[in-house]
């Protein structure tokens, strides 16, 4: 098989696996075609041996007539690459999506988070105009080697990419604790608020239950407390008053046990 056969039926393989999106697969044909053309100068440099000078002018008028073709080829590869980076966008953008939806139905506001989400999704029409820039840029121009201005552009918006997806993975950690502290804080007072109703009843049938209001009363402020906290962001101190309010409530607890045992 010729130099230009092998390089064909690689090229027809390149195509199947562009049309597949297949990028490991291109990268492969990629390889085998670099591959390739190694073995060819290893074995021109045998066959030329003492008559370099002739044969590289030859080897240059027939790189120069088939370079239309070498370029396609390129061109080709680029263009699985930019299928493949396109795929791996909208996997990305699909599977963070669900995510947000899943959260949503369980009640969390992800308000926030679509906003971010909102805005990598928008990227994606700058994300296929830099892509098509650099392929038609680098026309003729070997994989790795073009360094045009529109090559940092297509890199510059990826970056922004990488970025906002990280800002997101930030903010959706925000969003977790300031949602789990917001239930907590809601559990607290329901508890807080099913303890009074109890201590009511007590009350009504005549027993003292003054100290166990006024610790309830001392722990509402410390849930208060708590909810200012986290609020301002502040997670620990957040943290630090509802642990407080519950062993607070568990003393209170304790007490009332212990004195109605005691009756």
């Amino acid at each position: 098989m010729t130099l230009k056969e092998k390089f064909v039926s690689l090229a027809d393989q390149l195509r199947t696996a562009a049309e597949k999106n297949d990028y490991q697969g291109g990268r492969r044909i990629i390889s085998q075609m670099k591959d390739t053309v190694t073995s060819f100068r290893t074995e021109t440099k045998l066959l030329i041996a003492g008559n370099e000078a002739g044969a590289r002018d030859a080897l240059n008028s027939a790189l120069e007539a088939n370079s239309d073709y070498f370029d396609s080829l390129v061109t080709e590869a680029r263009e699985a690459r930019k299928n493949r980076n396109l795929e791996f966008f909208d996997l990305a953008l699909a599977r963070a999506q669900g995510r947000l939806d899943k959260a949503k139905e369980k009640g969390v506001d992800v308000s926030a988070l679509q906003v971010k989400l909102d805005e990598i999704s928008n990227l994606r029409s700058a994300f296929v105009d830099a892509m098509n820039d650099g392929i038609a840029a680098c026309d003729g121009e070997g994989i790795g080697k073009c360094t045009k201005p529109e090559v940092e552009a297509f890199k510059t918006v990826r970056e922004e990419i990488k970025n906002k997806y990280r800002e997101l993975v930030e903010l959706a950690k925000t969003t977790g604790q300031s949602q789990r502290f917001a239930n907590a804080i809601r559990v607290a007072r329901d508890i807080i608020s099913k303890s009074e109703t109890v201590l009511d009843g007590f009350e009504k049938r005549g027993v003292d239950v003054s100290a166990e209001k006024a610790g309830l009363e001392e722990i509402k402020g410390i849930v208060d407390s708590a909810e200012t906290k986290y609020k301002a962001g502040d997670y620990t101190g957040a943290q630090q008053d509802l642990k407080k309010a519950q062993e607070m409530f568990k003393d209170i607890r304790s007490k009332a046990v212990s004195r109605r045992n005691t009756r």
